[in-house]
């Protein structure tokens, strides 16, 4: 830890001594990401975990630079901001889980004037959705088999339109199909709120899109992407249909966007081993660098004004700035790692298919049997078991045994069958427990003596479970509370055996018979339902 910190005080001594980071606008929490500017220059837009524990459970956060007041918005922002020109909407994805339980990302925009959520699509998987500047057209990314691909969607003119519009996605090549596909095992559904979704690049080389913004004229779309590892800068051409890298180098370059009426294109580097915000004039080939922090600065957003806020990471996680002086900082003041492109490994493997495997029907195949000991210490006696587990590889069906049994043939079974094939959950469940005690009964025989009569119990429980389950009502988020059913037809005997032990009478030199009595005290079959948020 010593040589850790020796090193990295070392290395940064220069930069420390010639800081530029800015104002903080938002140091609670670890996770405030994504800032950007409203179109007017009075509002940032960032996400934030503040008082939260994950970087899941955030929300999206409206900043008054004014009068200085912070108000949330929406919940589980899973994508950079926008907004709308007008400054009336902020564009933004969020998890939202079908009926099946599967999460998928959604556009939603947020009504600023209306205080109110629009969600636009069901079922996208669309990420990082940008505003053009007619503000009639969002750009995002949309994500299939590993595959990224660039979308553009031309949004309704109302929009209480209903969401009945549809395409469809192949979900082998992310490819968009405007008709109909009903084979859910080779196309995903995707519903939106009118208007027109037109995929415009499709990549089958495995590139991955990152944050797609237009260009301040809407004629092309940069983004940053990556195709093995370490990510450069693209740019879309809408006018020819063209792709092509405009920034690129060993080092990592992301979160591209243009600041308003000017031809600068800001930027995040790791040009110096830590990540720093430059920017770069296209026309010129100009580039300039405007932060230098000790940790790393991402995500820049610029207003018409020109100042600047950013996402900077520091020892306890990202915090929001603002920095309104963007005169260039002298790059030597910034080195943490010398020549720092140049100790970026280069790939020197392959990692290219060479054979594509056969595609065969799915035959159902289960896991090897998973038997697990266990030891448990009952009534002060040692009962040693196991559990007995598979399942099939895709989960579609479970089975678990389990028992155990100490010395005084105590015992416990219990089995459990669940197919998830369809909708809901069926499952059987069974147990069986038999446990056996001494017991003595006192009777006194006047008032001269007592007879003890010695006594072995063995109770014995079965109970069978057949029913089903399943999600009534889905909640929206991870963290959000859904609502689950379950109902079961149970079937249940309950018995005991009461072995009652000779006994010998000694005053009356007679012995009293032993008898065996059972008896079942439960018997009898019930129906159960319950619900659970």
């Amino acid at each position: 830890k010593d040589s850790l910190e020796n090193v990295y005080w070392e290395g940064t001594k220069i930069i420390r001594q010639h800081i530029k980071k800015g104002k903080s606008i938002e140091n609670k929490g670890f996770a405030n990401i994504y800032p950007v500017w409203s179109p007017d220059g009075r509002y940032i837009a960032y996400v934030s975990n503040k008082g939260r524990d994950y970087f899941s459970l955030n929300r999206l956060v409206l900043y008054d630079t004014k009068s200085d007041e912070k108000k949330d918005l929406a919940e589980a922002i899973t994508s950079s901001l926008s907004w709308s020109p007008d400054g009336r909407y902020i564009v933004y994805a969020r998890d939202r889980r079908n009926k099946y339980g599967s999460a998928y990302n959604d556009l939603f925009l947020y009504d600023i004037k209306n205080d109110e959520e629009i969600r636009l699509t069901r079922g996208l998987r669309g990420k990082n959705p940008d505003f053009s500047h007619d503000g009639k057209r969002l750009v995002f990314v949309s994500a299939t088999n590993g595959l990224h691909q660039l979308n553009i969607y031309e949004l309704p003119e109302d929009l209480d339109t209903e969401m009945t519009s549809t395409v469809y996605y192949d979900i082998e090549t992310g490819k968009l199909l405007q008709d109909g596909k009903e084979n859910y095992s080779r196309f995903r559904k995707v519903e939106f709120r009118g208007g027109r979704i037109e995929q415009v690049l499709v990549f089958e080389n495995n590139r991955q899109i990152y944050h797609p913004r237009w260009s301040n004229d809407d004629r092309q779309i940069v983004f940053d992407t990556a195709i093995e590892y370490g990510r450069n800068l693209g740019r879309f051409h809408l006018d020819t249909g063209n792709f092509e890298l405009f920034l690129t180098g060993r080092e990592e370059l992301r979160y591209p966007s243009f600041q308003p009426d000017s031809d600068w294109i800001y930027y995040a580097a790791s040009s110096t081993g830590i990540y720093n915000i430059y920017r770069y004039n296209p026309n010129t080939g100009e580039k300039e660098l405007l932060t230098n922090v000790t940790g790393g600065a991402f995500m820049p957003s610029v207003d018409s004004k020109g100042r600047m806020v950013y996402a900077c990471y520091d020892s306890i996680g990202y915090h929001i700035y603002q920095l309104d002086d963007l005169n260039p900082v002298e790059p030597a003041w910034a080195v943490y790692v010398p020549d720092y492109p140049e100790t970026v490994p280069s790939k020197n493997f392959d990692n290219s298919i060479h054979k594509i495997a056969e595609i065969k029907p799915y035959k159902r195949t289960f896991t090897n049997v998973h038997i697990l000991p266990r030891l448990l210490i009952d009534y002060g006696t040692m009962k040693p078991g196991l559990y007995v587990v598979s399942n099939d590889v895709l989960d579609k069906f479970s089975l678990v045994g389990g028992g155990a049994i100490n010395t005084n043939f105590d015992y416990d079974l219990y089995g459990y069958f669940e197919a998830r094939t369809f909708i809901p959950t069926l499952f059987v469940e069974a147990y069986n427990v038999n446990a056996n005690i001494s017991d003595s009964l006192h009777q006194k025989m006047g008032t001269d003596y007592t007879l003890v009569h010695k006594r072995d119990i063995n109770f014995n429980l079965t109970e069978a479970r057949i029913g089903m389950y399943g999600r009534l009502i889905e909640g929206p988020f991870d963290f959000t509370q859904a609502l689950d059913m379950m109902t079961a037809f149970v079937w249940r005997n309950y018995n005991a055996k009461i072995n009652q032990k000779s006994t010998y009478d000694p005053i009356q030199d007679v012995t009293i018979p032993g008898f065996t009595f059972r008896y079942n005290y439960l018997k009898g079959w019930a129906l159960e339902l319950s619900i659970r948020g």
